[in-house]
């Protein structure tokens, strides 16, 4: 096994965290609530914890007026790690039975806040069909595309970024793409966010955020995300 590469248990820690992780301004979970919803057995100590933490991946931190119970949270690094581990093989035994239970009730909690169903969100959307008063020779150039603010996108983190997969302000993307209109640029990354390689996060660390930073978050879900990282293609 490589360095780099998780243990299950370690896995499994990372998707409880981001599914437990229910508001952006308070994302600490502690054991005592992870042990009172999936058992005793499942709470974030020991080599699973230290490893995390070594690898920047969680800060674990007591909390004053609650004894010596220890919290969890993703990093922002986490948040990337955490959201490229969704895709692999769900861990076995009570971990997985927590995992599986977490993230279902957060899928069922944002559906909730958005008025949602499960249609919506497995059930892909046919593109409608040109209306009559659309001329089908009109030409794709005269107005720009999805797919082209898409480009740009990636063309303007490309420029930001000191590497692909890092983290760029959204503010920062925002700036550089300035000529797009907000909810144009909302929308893009709306739809970018369901593309694999693609990540958005919240700072983790509210306490650093700007005025600036916060107005140019994005609010997804019940989170405002002020951080992009898309992988290399």
């Amino acid at each position: 096994m490589s360095d780099d590469t998780l243990t299950a248990a370690e896995r499994a820690a990372l998707l409880l965290l981001l599914a437990e992780a229910t508001e952006a301004d308070s994302t600490m979970v502690g054991n005592n609530e992870l042990a009172e919803r999936f058992g005793n057995s499942v709470t974030i100590v020991g080599k699973v914890k230290n490893s995390l933490n070594s690898r920047k991946l969680i800060e674990t931190r007591k909390i004053k007026g609650h004894g010596n119970q220890q919290f969890h949270a993703l990093t922002e690094s986490g948040w990337g790690q955490a959201r490229q581990e969704l895709t692999g093989d769900l861990p076995t035994g009570l971990w997985g039975r927590a995992v599986a239970l977490a993230l279902t009730a957060q899928l069922d909690r944002y559906l909730d806040r958005n008025n949602l169903g499960l249609y919506d969100i497995f059930v892909a959307e046919a593109p409608a069909p040109p209306s009559d008063e659309e001329s089908v020779d009109e030409d794709p150039a005269d107005e720009p595309s999805d797919l082209d603010l898409g480009t740009r996108v990636r063309a303007a983190y490309r420029t930001l970024a000191p590497r692909a997969n890092a983290w760029v302000k959204l503010v920062d993307l925002r700036a550089a793409l300035g000529d797009v209109a907000r909810d144009d640029l909302d929308a893009e990354l709306h739809r970018l966010i369901r593309v694999p390689g693609v990540t958005l996060i919240p700072e983790s660390n509210q306490k650093t955020l700007t005025d600036a930073d916060r107005a140019a978050a994005i609010r997804i879900g019940n989170q405002s995300k002020h951080l992009i990282a898309i992988e290399a293609e």
